[in-house]
């Protein structure tokens, strides 16, 4: 039983040290890409909507190490109790 509820700890703390970095990083990455879109865009003269860019930058941050960190946390988390 011990080992098991110190796997039950483990995936717990991994998991709320991954939420908390997420929370505090992720908005501030996802608007200094918005702006690198943006001005991309801009420079390219591709001249994309603001919906068009965000839908880019929402697949940037899909498949960024903050987002796929969490996710490997959350599906270590669920593993424990399976």
């Amino acid at each position: 039983m011990d080992v098991y509820l110190k796997k039950i700890q483990k995936a717990t703390n991994d998991l709320s040290s991954k939420l908390t970095k997420f929370n505090d990083i992720a908005p501030v990455v996802q608007e200094k890409l918005l702006a690198v879109e943006k001005q991309s865009s801009e420079e390219d003269g591709l001249n994309y909507s603001d919906i068009e860019i965000e839908e880019i930058v929402d697949v940037q941050m899909k498949n960024h190490p903050l987002t796929t960190e969490l996710e490997k946390a959350i599906a270590d988390f669920e593993e424990v109790f399976e």
